[in-house]
């Protein structure tokens, strides 16, 4: 059999790059990676399941939805017909793993399961790292105190070390940040173009530590609603110490 999964990254293969990190863990491990940042051919792929079918007679294979050819189109742009687009222009992404699924089950394999996660991937609360957690209240939390400060057009980033891992906080210009992507670097991924390597794992590792127990009550889950309370013009700047 082969598993395909298809997830988000557009333009950075992040959340496909951090599924290797099941490694060693009793999960199934990714066998191979195709991630935004490396051209994506589909000779490659087919080459690739075949070798590890060979090998084990299952693959288990992640895709970000935003895989590119080597002329820099995406490869759902390339197969199908375009989608809408976003406010940026950006054409909505979708459907790359349907199409992959056709491609290996003619070439590789009869028995092909995809799947892909959808909106689960940003509402998965129930996954969610401390780490994660802490740091989204963290910027909540700092982007009002800098707005009672006056400041504007500008965005709450994180500025993080290793070893030991850290997160600062700092303010950046929004036309430094926005319609920008932070890619994985180069070095981060294998030669082969379909795999991360231990340094990248390295870099994820911190940001998945720690678990959040969401509320349950009865058998399920419990989330916050807020009241829309309307902010006066002036705000009370003890509110926020």
């Amino acid at each position: 059999m082969v598993k395909l999964v298809e997830v988000m990254g557009r333009g950075a293969g992040w959340i496909a790059a951090s599924s290797a990190l099941a490694a060693g863990e009793g999960f199934e491990t990714p066998d191979l990676i195709y991630l935004p940042e490396i051209p994506f051919s589909l000779e490659q792929i087919i080459h690739d399941a075949r070798a590890v079918m060979a090998r084990k007679q299952q693959a288990l294979i992640v895709i970000s939805e935003g895989i590119k050819t080597a002329d820099g189109k995406f490869v759902i742009e390339s197969h199908l017909s375009a989608g809408p687009t976003d406010a940026f222009g950006h054409v909505q992404l979708g459907g790359v793993g349907d199409f992959l699924t056709g491609v290996l089950r003619e070439e590789v394999c009869k028995k092909v399961r995809f799947n892909n996660f959808g909106s689960f991937q940003r509402c998965a609360l129930h996954f969610a790292s401390k780490t994660d957690s802490d740091e989204a209240y963290l910027a909540g939390q700092m982007a009002v105190r800098y707005a009672l400060e006056g400041h504007s057009g500008k965005m709450v980033a994180f500025d993080c070390t290793r070893n030991p891992y850290k997160c600062n906080i700092k303010l950046v210009e929004l036309d430094k940040v926005a319609n920008l992507e932070k890619l994985i670097p180069r070095s981060w991924i294998n030669a082969a173009g379909n795999h991360v390597n231990e340094e990248c794992l390295d870099y994820l590792r911190p940001l998945v530590e720690g678990e959040v127990a969401p509320m349950v009550v009865n058998g399920i889950p419990r989330f916050t609603r807020f009241k829309k309370n309307l902010i006066p013009k002036k705000l009370d700047k003890t509110l926020v110490k």
